[in-house]
């Protein structure tokens, strides 16, 4: 669980990008992912209690997929 501010730890050689989505699967968050980086900072303190499905794809592929329980 966490309160909406996290660190991604990541390693892609190319762009990539994280998504968060609702229940519904609409998609409330979007951060480009650069290769030369390897954390990214995700604030998403408005987001409501609940739990979100994240993915991360490079190249319109998918490579991660999870869930993030926010908890305040």
């Amino acid at each position: 669980p966490n309160t909406g501010m996290m660190t991604l730890a990541y390693a892609v050689d190319q762009e990539g990008v994280f998504e968060s989505m609702d229940a519904n699967q609409k998609v409330v968050a979007r951060y480009a992912l650069a290769p030369k980086e390897r954390e990214r900072i995700i604030r998403q303190e408005e987001l409501a209690n609940g739990v979100y499905m994240y993915k991360v794809s490079v190249k319109n592929r998918i490579i991660k997929t999870g869930k993030i329980v926010i908890i305040r």
